[in-house]
């Protein structure tokens, strides 16, 4: 299992209609699928890879947020889609563990 913190907030990414919504998850644990995974080009420092997840319980079930995480070890983010995980949100932020 990996478990990295998260770059983001725990900020639902856009919606459907390609707008913004920013709305901070509730401190929790949400079961989640990884529905994208692209490498982010805006850190040329880091390899990082931006997720999106689906919330696949509970009372946010079916929402998507995004978060950026670490690529460990040069691996391909493709090798993520459909995993399932655990997000964590603790004090507003998110950590991650997949697998």
């Amino acid at each position: 299992m990996h478990e990295e913190q998260g770059s983001s907030d725990g900020r639902r990414g856009e919606d459907r209609r390609g707008q913004d919504a920013v709305v901070v998850l509730p401190d929790g644990s949400y079961d989640v699928i990884v529905v994208s995974a692209d490498v982010d080009a805006t850190d040329v420092h880091r390899a990082l890879v931006h997720l999106e997840l689906a919330i696949t319980t509970g009372p946010h079930k079916g929402e998507v947020v995004a978060v950026r995480r670490a690529l460990s070890g040069g691996a391909d983010p493709v090798e993520l889609l459909g995993l399932p995980g655990t997000l964590r949100v603790t004090g507003s932020r998110p950590s991650l563990e997949i697998g």
